[in-house]
């Protein structure tokens, strides 16, 4: 079956006061990298022969003599040609580092014979102030003579558990990675390893070390699945900064002693959203009348977060019912958010609650994820044949706990998700997930991760790729 190209990349980490500090994949897109500069403005490179560049690596220095930090500066076709005239000026960037820049190149004698050289140029007046990307990740970005083969492995400085950024893809495409996720002010190390089409080592680095500056999470769309047991919430911080919560599982007002499948009457999501210190919710979003969806809600309204907006398919209780299947919101510049159904949709059958619900797309760039609460295949059907341009996306959230009553073969075909998130309770006694929905998400080739399995479940993307973590590392 045709696939569309895949966004999503796996990862673990715990989550919240480390969420930044997790494992994964990273393949980066070329075209959409952003231009490389040199922390180091006006920087004069001149060997005094000929040579051909294998790599470019810059060292920087901040403040403390004790924290160094590695980079690596992309060069390409421009940098091969300025030094082999001997000469090559490195673009300007940010003040505010010291530091010394090496380049390991390969020189040519008179009979031809090539042999590795490395060459080190100190730079000598500090600068001032900080350096980091405009799309807030710190980068490592090297050049090879030849396409290769290898890795980027960065890891918490001087130990730690071992990450693993980029691929042979990525290598072989443009010689760059980007290592993204990672935790402000902590110590890294990194190196690169590169084999030829031959399998030789082309080039390898000792671990390199640099400490992170004050990384912006909000430049990135995060959507958590907190795992409140039976029940759905979904936390969904958008690149500006926007919170959005649609539902909060049974929590501890609506149902004060229910079984632990059930939540054992605790404020998972009022807790969750505590621990990651949010104190402004933007829109809270009831998905339906049901206890399992709701009653982490009212946790929330009674505590002190302030909440600005309230939506729900019908009026009451202080939630306002303005939308309807169509609705767009544009909660920030970067992010879309259309309600694909909402209320009971014509010719549904009004005498199920769960198709009441009210169904999200939220859109960021190239990723889209959808909500589809608990809306049973009446309404999938019909948003099918209503809404059929919206329904590829690359993250689905799974209606109704992975009942079987709400995930067909042509549901997911329409669908098409490269990841898929169920949100149930471990022991549950309705059989959720149903195996027979579990059977349609692998025979659609979807990577299925659930709340009663991994715990929380969080995604998150730039707007090109998307990488998907998980509190349990296990596998999908």
């Amino acid at each position: 079956m045709p696939r569309k190209p895949n966004l999503v990349r796996w990862g673990c980490c715990l989550l919240l006061g480390s969420l930044l500090a997790g494992c994964g994949q990273r393949l980066t897109d070329p075209d959409n990298d952003p231009p490389v500069v040199s922390p180091i403005p006006g920087q004069i490179i001149a060997p005094g022969e000929a040579f051909d560049p294998i790599s470019l690596d810059l060292y920087v220095e901040d403040d403390s003599p004790d924290s160094l930090i590695g980079w690596t500066v992309e060069s390409g076709a421009g940098l091969e040609i300025a030094l082999q005239n001997r000469v090559a000026s490195l673009s300007p960037a940010e003040p505010g580092w010291r530091g010394s820049l090496a380049v390991t190149f390969t020189a040519r004698d008179p009979e031809g014979v090539a042999s590795s050289v490395q060459t080190i140029f100190g730079v000598e007046d500090p600068q001032d102030g900080e350096y980091v990307d405009p799309d807030g990740r710190l980068r490592v970005v090297w050049t090879a003579p030849v396409a290769c083969q290898g890795r980027v492995v960065y890891r918490p400085h001087p130990s730690g558990p071992t990450h693993v950024a980029g691929n042979r893809g990525a290598l072989e495409v443009s010689h760059s990675v980007r290592l993204l996720d990672l935790e402000p002010g902590q110590w890294y190390d990194y190196f690169t390893v590169g084999l030829n089409g031959a399998g030789d080592t082309l080039f390898t680095g000792p671990p390199d070390s640099f400490i992170t500056g004050d990384i912006d999470p909000a430049l990135l769309l995060q959507a958590h699945f907190i795992n409140v047991r039976q029940g759905d919430a979904c936390w969904v911080r958008t690149a500006g900064g926007f919170n959005l919560l649609v539902d909060g599982g049974y929590g501890s007002s609506s149902n004060p002693s229910p079984p632990s499948w059930d939540g054992d009457g605790i404020p998972w999501a009022l807790q969750y959203l505590q621990a990651a210190e949010v104190d402004q919710v933007d829109l809270l979003v009831k998905t339906h009348n049901h206890a399992d969806h709701y009653g982490g809600l009212e946790d929330v309204l009674e505590s002190n977060l302030s909440v600005s907006e309230r939506q729900a398919p019908f009026a009451g209780w202080g939630y306002s019912a303005s939308w309807a299947a169509g609705t767009e919101l544009e909660p920030d510049a970067w992010t879309q958010i259309r309600v694909l159904s909402c209320g009971y949709p014509p010719g549904v059958s009004p005498n199920n609650e769960n198709n009441t619900s009210i169904v999200l797309k939220v859109i960021f760039g190239e990723f889209s994820l959808l909500l589809q609460a608990d809306a049973e295949t009446p309404v999938t059907s019909w948003m099918q044949q209503s809404f059929a341009s919206d329904l590829p996306v690359t993250v689905l959230k799974v209606g109704h706990h992975g009942s079987s009553d709400a995930t067909t073969g042509s549901w997911m075909a329409a669908v098409s998700p490269e990841a898929a998130v169920i949100s149930c309770g471990a022991g549950n006694p309705y059989g959720h997930p149903h195996p027979g929905t579990l059977q349609i998400l692998n025979s659609y080739v979807v990577e299925t991760y659930r709340t009663d399995l991994h715990g929380d479940v969080v995604v998150t993307s730039d707007g090109s790729e998307a990488w998907v973590w998980r509190y349990t590392p296990t596998s999908p």
